[in-house]
């Protein structure tokens, strides 16, 4: 017999606001969250807008040094909106067995600027590999760049999720385009239906 599946709390980071009251309130007011991008210097592209996330304070996130070359700013965004829906949903976390709270969440690979690549690979190896057929390249690898390949992994912030809040419940990573965070809830409620979780932490960041 299937349960009764329930939403107890809501957390946003988009770029209508940065909590849900914010972001509500000029969705129902018709505002958009497009302006010009910032990030970089889109002066030479035939598109120079976006929907970025603004006025987001990066150090309001407590994130442990061992963790932190793995949390990207999508990563971030969702660790926000996460304790945001802990708090909304009035949920101790520490009350509940954690083997019965997972996550499901719908993302894409992180992402790492070009002028980050200097931190990761060997400039000469860098320019080698771009201008040539060598293809054995970027082998001289930094620190950082031994674990570009588990940063661009999809599942990476459901892993960070998980470990933040002593999560031990079911693990699942949707990676479905658009889809991605609908297809991530939907999963959710699955898992609770079936019994294999009491709570879910679900959504999608990008």
């Amino acid at each position: 017999m299937r349960r009764r599946v329930v939403i107890t709390g809501i957390g946003m980071v988009t770029p209508l606001g940065i909590n849900v009251e914010t972001t509500w309130d000029k969705l129902i007011n018709a505002q958009s969250g497009i302006d010009y991008i910032t990030l970089f210097d889109a002066s030479t592209f035939p598109v120079r807008i976006a929907g970025e996330v603004k006025d987001f304070d990066f150090s309001s996130i407590a994130i442990p040094s061992s963790l932190s070359n793995f949390t990207g700013r999508a990563t971030s965004f969702c660790l926000a909106a996460t304790q945001q829906a802990i708090e909304n949903a009035a949920l101790n976390i520490e009350e509940h067995d954690p083997a019965k709270i997972g996550v499901s969440l719908g993302a894409s690979e992180e992402t790492n600027s070009l002028k980050n690549f200097s931190e990761s690979f060997v400039d000469e190896d860098i320019y080698r590999f771009l201008t040539s057929e060598d293809r054995s390249g970027l082998w001289r690898q930094k620190p950082f760049g031994q674990i570009w390949p588990l940063r661009k992994c999809a599942h990476m912030t459901s892993h960070i999720v998980s470990i933040l809040h002593n999560l031990q419940g079911p693990l699942s990573s949707s990676s479905t385009a658009c889809a991605s965070g609908t297809h991530a809830i939907g999963k959710a409620m699955r898992i609770i239906e079936h019994g294999d979780a009491d709570l879910m932490i679900a959504g999608g960041t990008d």
